[in-house]
């Protein structure tokens, strides 16, 4: 077991490569809208991309369990309960995307469209999740007096980075829940997708390369 969750960690810095490249992917395709070879070709990269991105994370739901039983010793009962809705909103979050890709892919039978608004929504809600989370640790760094004005400085950067990178996500989940063209009759295009997709997964590469610096002897 802590083979395979150090095998989950460790995939993590290339999943956030791989989705600014397939973010980069998707906005190109609204880049070259007019040209249609060009915009098909790179809507085909994002989508392979994206493919063995979900190929990679298909088993990351056992590291949701995991966590979910070690947040059990967390001491800080606002923390504690926090972390306990990230777990389990990344949970099912991560199952109904795997169903979703499977139906895609044709290995089991369902309705795609169904399960896509359905992971989706669920995306949008373990954002929000984790979200309040981030917005909690904010606020004990601010209220916290033990650290130094530099690092304190340093923690509040990198927590709203992480903040902004979870926003960033939103656009590519409310898209999918298509609940946009309903409510004001148009869904965010490619190249609001891409962007904050090439924000987000760049913004987590970032923070992954600031925390492990040391180990990298940069």
């Amino acid at each position: 077991m802590n083979t395979f969750l150090y095998l989950q960690q460790y995939s993590r810095p290339s999943d956030y490569f791989m989705k600014s490249l397939q973010n980069f992917s998707y906005l190109l395709s609204y880049i070259f809208h007019n040209n249609k070879k060009l915009k098909n070709k790179t809507i085909h990269l994002g989508d392979i991309i994206l493919d063995s991105r979900r190929t990679m994370s298909f088993f990351s739901f056992v590291d949701s369990m995991y966590s979910l039983k070690q947040n059990i010793n967390q001491n800080n009962i606002t923390t504690r309960k926090l972390n306990r809705n990230v777990y389990i909103s990344s949970l099912i979050e991560n199952i109904f995307e795997n169903i979703d890709f499977l139906i895609g892919k044709n290995i089991i039978k369902g309705n795609q469209k169904l399960f896509t608004k359905t992971f989706c929504a669920l995306w949008v809600g373990n954002i929000s999740t984790i979200l309040m989370k981030n917005c909690f640790e904010l606020k004990q760094i601010n209220e916290n007096k033990e650290i130094k004005d530099d690092e304190k400085k340093e923690a509040k950067k990198r927590k709203i980075i992480e903040i902004g990178s979870y926003i960033c996500d939103l656009p590519c989940a409310i898209a999918g829940t298509r609940i946009l063209p309903k409510l004001i009759g148009k869904n965010f295009n490619s190249g609001i997708i891409g962007l904050t997709g090439l924000i987000a997964g760049t913004s987590r590469y970032y923070l992954y390369f600031l925390k492990n610096r040391k180990n990298m002897n940069v």
